[in-house]
């Protein structure tokens, strides 16, 4: 069916302007981002969020690959982007029960293959990625652990009730 369909795909925002299409896209992919259920327990769509996000993935997918020249790019784009993001998150969730180990080697090639796509394009965005994934990996979680000694609890009428 995705075969079949492809040279509408590739015709379906002709009458848009590149730039809309790219903010569009941005745009659905960062709520993507947000709206992603990262700790899916059996599908990706159990939640409303879920299936949002899904959906936002895929639109942005299709929006992306309606720019593409030939009707072989836009379906092997969007055999891709349903691997990617359909697939991947059941791949990753058997892998993590498998083995631990192999879950973070997975994340790590992935990492790296990322990181290596982007210096094709440009070092310094590349060395700023890296950055950004050091930053999110370690020092966040750090700063949380650290802060946690800080916490306040404060009771009151609200609290559940204790049995004495």
């Amino acid at each position: 069916g995705l075969y079949n369909m492809s040279p509408l795909y590739q015709k379906l925002t002709l009458s848009i302007s590149s730039d809309t299409i790219g903010a569009s896209s941005s745009l659905l992919l960062l709520l993507h981002l947000y709206l992603h259920d990262y700790c899916f327990k059996r599908t990706t769509t159990e939640t409303l969020a879920g299936a949002v996000s899904l959906g936002a993935a895929i639109a942005a997918s299709v929006l992306l690959a309606s720019r593409l020249d030939t009707t072989h790019q836009v379906f092997s784009y969007l055999s891709f982007a349903l691997g990617q993001f359909v697939l991947f998150p059941f791949f990753r969730k058997h892998l993590l029960r498998l083995s631990r180990k192999a879950h973070l080697l997975n994340t790590l090639l992935m990492l790296g293959a990322t990181l290596e796509t982007v210096r094709r394009l440009s070092g310094a965005l590349a060395v700023a990625l890296a950055g950004l994934a050091l930053f999110t990996a370690f020092l966040v979680p750090w700063a949380l652990i650290s802060v946690e000694k800080h916490k306040v609890q404060i009771s009151g009428p609200w609290d559940e009730a204790k049995l004495h």
